[in-house]
């Protein structure tokens, strides 16, 4: 066979079948020279046979194998950039080709080539992809340092071999990124706020805020271990951590100062938790301890103001004590006690002068609340002569009851002084109507007299039965609520409105109609007033309740600070208010006279790290209405019981002093109180809030206040 032919499968069968075709027909012949049975040549054509067919396998074998390698390191390099595929998601799309299209080559070599170096593409840009994603995950773990492991969620952290880095996952952690900066801002804001309102605890409570440095860290740390305190107390037992965040603080407070007014103060620290927490938990304490002080001056308050008014002081007087005693420091605490213990002192000296000021804020309630002459005379201590402490308590219950009488009252009492102004008028205008010489009488005539009666004509027929109407409905829901009839001067309301609307209904019937009864008139349309009638006149001697232009609302709603009482006895003159012991030293001192204990318990020196303000500062500062400048040394008062366990907490707020005032000296302060933007806290009058309430605003019964306005010309 030439080997210039090219082989090919069916050549080579052709060969094979010459070859062996022609070797084989000499087979017998060499059997036979042999004498070999005839079996032996069968047996060796077998042999053969099974030489041949085994070269053949053993060549497709070989083939075999070598497909089979290269099949495997196609797919092992295809598996590395499926990998690398997942994790880079849609940024594998970069590298140009895909490895589906990369399959379709049938050669394997080939094939193994084009996956490799579609495999190296991929892994360079997955590395990439991850060094910018260690980048973003490290901020990240930063911004976690700050707000806690909690912040964000556990899945942000992939550290399996190959991380995701698709733009999925990287749009996922700028996200994550922005929202933990917009935390740490708003934490930061919320600390700015917190530190604000912590400096203005401070100086609300007359506390100077701590002047931390590490000396004096260092020695409170020790003194606070050595003396084992309570390390649940921030104020006494200070840690590291916690003289880090004083340090804090008091940077921000001195940067608060320095800084214009309209510039707020910038913090560069981390917002903590820890951090956060505790700045939390100092205003809460500062704020726990503004609401006890406040509260302790609030009672105290309550109870000055009732003696006050039992002495006659001038109103005034009383503003002038309360306006020259702002805030919540110890000293107006302290100045609280010592007029409270006074005032008491004068309350038993003068017991008499007490107890008829009583009986007059009795009287002057009888006469809101219309009292009859009868119930007056039942009630026998106001004509007790023993002036003893039990007979004002006495009288004080029953002021309180009358005020809460004219409390349940008031709308009703206001709607019914109205009905009883308009009736006022209407007889007013029943008598003009009768005196001809108005309208034909010599000399000197008032014009506008016609048009006034005309106006007032007008608003008695609008507003009479409106109001008849108002309170036929609402004092029978009054009446039915508490179980009592409403009384006016001893008679019931309801029994006068339904004589008066009885009484006009009759007058207004003409001779075919039939009179209607009381009851369809309170739920009728009410008709027009033509026809005067007598005005009601309760009391002895006729006199009704003078008429009054203005409405009820105004007329007899209380002052909105406090109630005045208008009584002036005339046994005893005013008593003057104590004096404050600041560095105002020209007012007027109390008449009591009774000498101050203050000086035992309170220290003259200015407190450990804060500069003495001079004498200007402290005007300053009630005019600014922080009462007293601020001091870190507080004493108890020896006339009252005072709750001192804040002070006694807070005594130790400036334990962080250098010694060094160059922090806070009296510019410093002077530049603090001027900045400050708020109101200091002053007591509000309590008695007749809840009358003045219910004046003011809208009535249980249906209908508040009544308004009256001018008729017009025209109508």
């Amino acid at each position: 066979m030439s080997g210039s032919h090219t082989l090919t499968l069916t050549t080579l069968l052709n060969s094979l079948h010459t070859h062996l075709q022609t070797q084989t027909q000499l087979l017998p012949t060499l059997h036979a020279q042999l004498g070999l049975p005839a079996s032996a040549l069968e047996d060796e054509l077998q042999a053969l046979q099974e030489q041949l067919m085994r070269g053949v396998e053993a060549q497709i074998e070989e083939r075999q194998k070598e497909v089979e390698g290269w099949m495997e390191r196609c797919e092992t390099v295809e598996v590395d950039c499926v990998q690398y595929s997942k994790a880079l998601g849609g940024n594998a799309k970069a590298t140009g080709s895909s490895l589906g299209e990369l399959r379709k080559e049938k050669v394997l070599p080939m094939r193994f080539e084009m996956v490799t170096e579609y495999q190296e593409k991929l892994r360079q840009l997955y590395h990439t992809k991850l060094e910018q994603l260690n980048v973003l995950g490290g901020r990240l773990k930063a911004i976690s340092r700050i707000l806690g492991p909690d912040f964000f969620s556990s899945d942000i952290v992939d550290d399996g071999e190959f991380q995701d880095v698709s733009p999925d996952r990287f749009l996922k952690l700028e996200k994550e990124l922005a929202r933990g900066k917009a935390e740490v801002t708003k934490r930061l804001a919320q600390l700015t706020e917190t530190f604000i309102q912590i400096d203005w605890l401070y100086t609300e409570l007359g506390m100077g805020p701590p002047i931390a440095d590490e000396s004096a860290s260092s020695r409170a740390i020790s003194r606070s271990r050595s003396s084992g305190s309570n390390l649940d107390d921030p104020f006494v037992s200070p840690t590291d951590a916690e003289a880090f965040h004083y340090r804090v603080l008091s940077g921000f407070i001195e940067q608060a100062v320095t800084l214009p007014q309209d510039t707020p103060p910038r913090l560069d620290v981390d917002p903590t938790p820890t951090l956060v927490s505790w700045a939390t938990d100092l205003r809460a304490a500062l704020e726990d301890t503004k609401r006890r002080r406040e509260a302790h001056i609030q009672a105290m308050y309550d109870q000055l103001e009732g003696l006050w008014k039992r002495l006659g002081i001038a109103e005034s007087d009383m503003d002038a004590f309360v306006e020259h005693h702002r805030g919540s420091t110890e000293d107006t605490v302290l100045e609280y006690e010592e007029e409270l213990e006074r005032m008491l002192e004068l309350k038993r000296d003068r017991m008499g002068t007490f107890v008829l000021s009583a009986r007059e804020e009795v009287e002057k309630l009888w006469d809101e609340l219309m009292v009859g002459e009868a119930e007056r005379s039942d009630w026998h201590p106001f004509y007790d002569d023993e002036h003893t402490e039990d007979l004002l308590t006495v009288h004080e219950d029953e002021i309180r009851r009358l005020k809460e009488e004219k409390r349940i009252k008031a709308p009703l009492l206001a709607s019914i002084r109205r009905y009883f102004d308009i009736c006022e008028e209407e007889k007013e205008l029943a008598a003009s109507a009768s005196d001809q010489s108005r309208l034909l009488g010599r000399g000197a005539r008032d014009p506008g007299r016609l048009l006034r009666e005309e106006k007032m004509r007008k608003r008695v027929s609008k507003e009479k039965p409106r109001l008849e109407q108002d309170l036929m409905a609402s004092v029978p829901s009054w009446e039915e609520e508490n179980d009592r009839p409403f009384l006016v001067h001893g008679q019931s309301i309801l029994q006068i409105l339904m004589q008066r609307v009885g009484a006009s209904d009759q007058e207004n019937v003409g001779p075919g109609r039939r009179k209607p009864s009381p009851g369809m008139r309170a739920t009728s349309a009410p008709a027009r007033a033509t026809t005067p009638t007598h005005s009601y006149a309760p009391k002895s001697g006729g006199v009704v309740t003078p008429a009054v232009r203005h409405a009820p609302a105004s007329g007899n709603s209380l002052p909105s600070k406090r109630q005045r009482t208008e009584v002036t006895p005339g046994y005893k003159p005013p008593t003057v208010l104590g004096a404050h012991r600041g560095l105002n030293n020209n007012r007027s001192t109390s008449p009591t006279k009774i000498p101050t204990n203050r000086s035992a318990g309170r220290s003259t020196g200015p407190p450990t790290g804060i500069a003495k303000p001079g004498a200007g500062m402290h005007a300053q500062y009630q005019a600014l209405g922080h009462g007293r400048q601020p001091t870190t040394g507080f004493g108890r008062s020896t006339s009252l019981n005072v709750s001192t366990s804040a002070s006694a907490s807070y005594a130790s707020a400036g334990r962080y002093a250098s010694g060094s005032q160059a922090a806070y000296n009296p510019a410093v302060l002077a530049t603090k109180a001027a900045r400050a933007r708020r109101e200091s806290f002053r007591p509000r009058a309590s008695i007749d809030a809840e009358i003045q309430r219910d004046l003011n605003g809208a009535s249980k019964w249906g209908f508040p206040g009544t308004t009256v306005e001018e008729a017009d010309e025209d109508c």
